[in-house]
């Protein structure tokens, strides 16, 4: 059995990747463009690292949210370093 091949094309410093799903990647390697999907550049700097309906977490933030319906969230602080902060930080909710 062989597999399709997906073609990456590399011109003038920009390689373009066509998926499956017909979207279309573009790279550069040179300069400071950010990479494009579909012809929109990415955001390197989101308003959220995480956003969906079960997980939330502001973009540079220590907290994330876990959420789900009929049970209490659940919140991950990654500022947390050592066990005596684990241990206050459990004593306080």
């Amino acid at each position: 059995m062989r597999l399709p091949c997906k073609r990456f094309d590399f011109a003038d410093g920009k390689l373009t990747y066509a998926a499956d799903s017909k979207d279309a990647y573009e790279y550069w390697t040179k300069g400071t463009q950010p990479p494009c999907i579909n012809g929109t550049f990415v955001n390197l700097n989101p308003p959220k690292t995480f956003d969906s309906p079960f997980t939330s977490m502001v973009y540079g933030g220590s907290k994330a949210v876990i959420t789900y319906p009929g049970h209490k969230n659940v919140v991950l602080d990654f500022n947390i370093g050592t066990k005596a902060d684990r241990k206050a930080a459990d004593a306080a909710q």
